[in-house]
């Protein structure tokens, strides 16, 4: 069985009083494991709020020897009973754990960690969100055998062993054995690392000495072939696995850092094939480069960031050891910790950085320049007397968004939020004009209108300054944005969030750190000065300390600012386009409350408000009980603040409006729903799917997930969603056209291409482009010049005569399925009465039919009549008169009645004949 990570809205705090110095967590497992230095042993299982076993490392391995013992004695006195394959008469020597030997560390070990660990640290073609999809898939390889024969184990380390804790059944404390790993079985040196090789039943070591060895624990023996003399002059501190692309057979690639300030990079495929000694590392740093030792490391796609003594951050190159970058990070001490974290795919990665015996853990952005407390332990501890520290923090293998902190008063473990606000806006560069015009956004493919329109631009936070970017022509016709214009020099180490008003005229910058917003004319940023104290917003007074957060209309440039004022905390403002004055909306009516604290609110056509409600666990044993479940306290409200539309609802984690059809979009933690605003307020369709972005166009929803980007069009709801991919990682969908053109016209839908790698947001869409940004300011263009894609992006906007001309560029056997698409859009007439829809007449006749179009029908089935069965033509005749009679069609009524009497004689001549 295995069990998905929970998903935590805040932190939870567990074991009071007790200290956590070390963490181990299960990939696939609800499993953590808690070490203390004096050896006690914790197995804590999170989905249940159970304490599987708990012990002492020094009990197990007392318990170990006197089985030993006992079954050498049985051997003695009855030959026939032979010893176990695991026996070792090494077991019986030395002495256990002694008072001065702390635990250093603790890691589970099996095949489901190392199938986790293979297959995580390569490109694979999709990227799995659940780690039991992933060991499904890799059942159907041979390689699983290798895998299954993994033992199930703990391992726990200290200066002195390395002792491996075999299992068969936690919940009974089943141990198959102990098995040890002393420290003159390793010429008596210190053990200061090791790292597991996977899916091969070996372990590195890294000792005092500056050798790495290789201890086999399946043969039980050191292997003194793989061992690597001298690889630096002063102890190895880390050590990690690089995998290639056989990551289940061949050895990985070994990275070691040591105390001498280098790093190395050792190639064990062809070391084991050779047997023979080092010829020396692939590559290596020498101590000059980095200047100091190495304190903390990890690897993300492909790349090696370095944090060492001296805070500084650098991100190394695996292929050859070259330093890409570095940047200091902004810490008054050497944080001892640091992970990656992505916060559930719904913004950028950052880094956490974690200090020992420290209170907090704080997040820095992938540049290293923008500094932001996450985590204050002081918090959870309010009325702890003593000092607060951190021994370890860890982050779920598969989950890397819950944080496990291990603290001197218990276990922490928090959920990391993921925000609620796109990163890029697009606004406008210049010109007098509105970008919208009556909801809609500029179409790409109408022809370019005159000079005075606006120039569409995106606006974004990117290494501490607003950058601007403005779209232009291309060389070939296509659209292209400048390079980065700097704006605004924003102050050092506070988080901004960036907002735009409808109209692309405004920019909202709401600084989180202190609490307040400035509202900017675009136009004027960067005319003048750049910086932050000299660039004056509009009139408009946000003392510090006052904003808790900000949110847009889409239909007029309004806004809503909510504040931690304790009568009244929300209120509401208007900009007046020619003076661009800002004045509040109806200040005395602001919100109908169901509750006194409001949580957060969301931008859109209306208002919506979220509420502070009381989180609780759910009883229920099917689900986990850690995952908070949200109860419905939000709502939305109208621009006004006096009424209420439609009823409660689950809380999002954003919100998305359509400003044309009014659809809007709600996402949340592992789904998104479409609700429609007309005729009524409801549910259109609910999707089992996380995604990363958003955006609305003309009616069509364009999605970014973790695998894939999508356009999809909303039908009425018997046919719900039409889903396009644009862009994927799964090769599947890369399905090739029958020309290598991905715009071939034979082809309904565009052929998927390759999605960018990482965090994606949504800029817009400006000529026939969807542009994209990632993490560190790349801007990618996906394009929409296939036709059928171009059409139904026009159908979808209600632009029906441009859509249409485009069928004269479509195959003749896609006419059909757009035929359909119409349809569905309520655009039946179209269908039935444009000439440029070369369907099958057939087809033509059913929707005639079905949606009531008598005099077309009548005049189709006249040019089918010849070739259809008799009696079937009669029938339909009658049908059409049906629908003519209602419509007060008393000639075509007539007409009708006339041919489908004529239809049933031939029929009564028919079947005469027959007989």
């Amino acid at each position: 069985e295995t069990a998905p990570p929970p998903l935590f809205k805040e932190e939870h705090h567990l074991f009071k009083g007790q200290k956590v110095h070390h963490i181990a967590v299960h990939p696939v497992k609800p499993w953590t494991c808690l070490a203390q230095k004096n050896g006690l042993i914790r197995l804590y299982n999170y989905k249940s709020g159970d304490v599987i076993c708990s012990f002492l490392a020094q009990q197990v391995l007392q318990r170990q020897r006197l089985t030993i013992a006992q079954l050498k004695e049985l051997s003695k006195n009855q030959r026939k009973h032979a010893l176990p394959d695991w026996y070792l008469e090494d077991q019986l020597k030395g002495e256990g754990l002694k008072k001065s030997e702390e635990i250093t560390g603790v890691q589970f070990y099996d095949q489901h960690t190392a199938l986790w660990s293979a297959t995580t640290g390569q490109q694979t073609v999709q990227q799995y969100n659940n780690i039991t999809e992933r060991i499904q898939m890799e059942n159907t390889n041979s390689n699983q055998r290798k895998i299954k024969k993994m033992p199930k184990c703990i391992i726990i380390t200290t200066e002195q062993r390395i002792i491996f804790l075999a299992y068969t059944d936690l919940n009974n404390e089943s141990w198959i054995e102990a098995q040890e790993l002393k420290y003159y079985q390793l010429e008596s040196k210190t053990i200061t690392c090791f790292e597991m090789l996977s899916s091969h039943p070996i372990i590195a070591i890294g000792c005092s000495d500056g050798t790495i060895r290789f201890y086999n624990y399946a043969k039980r023996e050191v292997e003194e072939v793989m061992k690597i003399n001298k690889a630096h002059s002063k102890k190895v501190t880390h050590l990690k696995v690089v995998h290639g692309e056989d990551a289940i057979n061949d050895y990985p690639t070994l990275l070691s850092a040591g105390d001498d300030g280098t790093i190395a990079c050792w190639d064990l495929i062809s070391k084991e094939e050779e047997k023979e000694e080092t010829k020396g590392a692939t590559w290596s740093i020498d101590k000059s480069v980095l200047e100091t030792p190495v304190q903390a490391w990890l690897i993300d796609q492909n790349m090696l960031y370095v944090l060492t003594h001296d805070k500084t951050v650098r991100l190394i190159s695996l292929q050859n050891g070259t330093v890409k970058h570095k940047q200091k990070v902004p810490f008054s001490k050497v944080p001892t910790g640091m992970l990656l974290a992505h916060c559930h795919g719904r913004q950028p990665s950052y880094f956490l950085f974690s200090t020992y015996k420290a209170s907090r853990i704080a997040s820095v952005d992938l540049d290293l320049n923008l500094f932001s407390e996450q985590i204050d332990l002081k918090k959870t501890f309010e009325h702890y007397k003593g000092k607060i520290k951190l021994y370890d923090c860890v982050r779920h293998p598969l989950a890397d968004y819950i944080i496990f902190c291990g603290t001197n008063n218990g276990l922490i473990i928090s959920r990391l939020g993921p925000p609620n606000k796109s990163a890029v806006v697009m606004g406008q560069h210049g010109g007098d004009e509105s970008i919208t015009h009556r909801g809609r956004k500029t179409t790409v493919y109408t022809e370019e209108t005159t000079l005075h329109h606006p120039i569409p631009a995106i606006y974004y936070i990117y290494k501490g300054a607003i950058m601007r970017q403005v779209a232009h022509e291309g060389m070939n016709g296509s659209k292209v944005f400048s390079k980065p214009n700097q704006v605004l020099v924003l102050p050092e180490k506070d988080e901004f969030e960036i907002g735009m008003s409808p109209s692309g005229r405004y920019v909202s910058l709401f600084n989180k750190t202190q609490k307040y917003v400035n509202i900017y004319l675009a136009t004027s940023l960067g005319n003048t000065v750049n910086d932050f104290d000299k660039n004056d917003p509009l009139e408009f007074e946000s003392p510090k300390n006052f904003i808790i957060d900000i949110a847009w209309c889409n239909t007029a440039d309004r806004f809503a600012l909510l504040t931690n004022h304790d009568s009244k905390n929300l209120y509401m403002y208007k900009i007046q386009k020619e003076e661009h004055k800002i004045s509040t909306v109806r200040s005395d009516e602001y919100t109908p409350t169901i509750s006194n604290e409001i949580e957060a609110i969301y931008g859109g056509h209306l208002l919506g408000i979220s509420y502070k409600t009381n989180s609780h666990i759910e009883d229920d044993e099917d689900e986990d009980p850690f995952t908070f479940t949200d109860t419905n306290s939000f709502h939305f409200i109208n621009w006004g603040g006096n009424v209420a539309k439609g009823g409660l609802l689950p809380k999002p984690l954003d919100v998305v409006w359509d400003p044309l059809t009014l659809h809007c979009l709600m996402i949340f933690k592992d789904s998104y729903a479409i609700f429609t605003y007309t005729p009524e307020f409801k549910m259109h369709s609910y999707v089992k799917q996380s995604i990363e972005d958003a955006y609305w166009w003309n009616g069509t929803l364009f999605i970014v997930s973790a695998d894939e980007i999508k356009a999809i069009f909303v039908a009425d709801e018997a046919s719900g969603l039409n889903e396009v991919y644009l862009a994927t990682y799964d090769l599947s969908k890369l399905v090739e056209s029958k020309n290598d053109n991905p715009t071939s016209t034979t082809s309904y839908d565009p052929t998927p291409v390759p999605r960018p790698k990482g965090s994606l947001t949504i800029a817009g869409i400006v000529g026939d482009q969807l542009f994209l940004m990632d993490r560190k300011g790349c801007l990618y263009d996906i394009s929409l010049q296939h036709p059928c894609l171009k059409m139904r992006l026009l159908l979808a906007g209600g632009a029906i005569q441009p859509a249409l001309s485009w069928l004269s560029y479509i195959s003749l056997e896609n006419h059909a399925a757009l035929a359909d698409f119409c349809v569905e859009r309520g655009l039946a007439q179209h269908v039935v009465r444009d000439t440029r829809f070369k369907c099958p007449t057939e087809k033509i006749l059913e929707v005639a039919i079905k949606y009531n179009y008598a005099g077309e029908a009548f005049a189709i089935l006249k040019q089918l009549e010849e070739t259809m069965d008799p009696q079937i033509t009669a029938q339909l005749y009658s049908r059409i008169a049906k629908i003519a009679d209602e419509n007060d069609m008393t000639i075509l009524v007539e007409q009708c009645i006339n041919h489908a009497a004529s239809f049933d004689q031939q029929k009564y001549e028919s079947c005469a004949f027959e007989n």
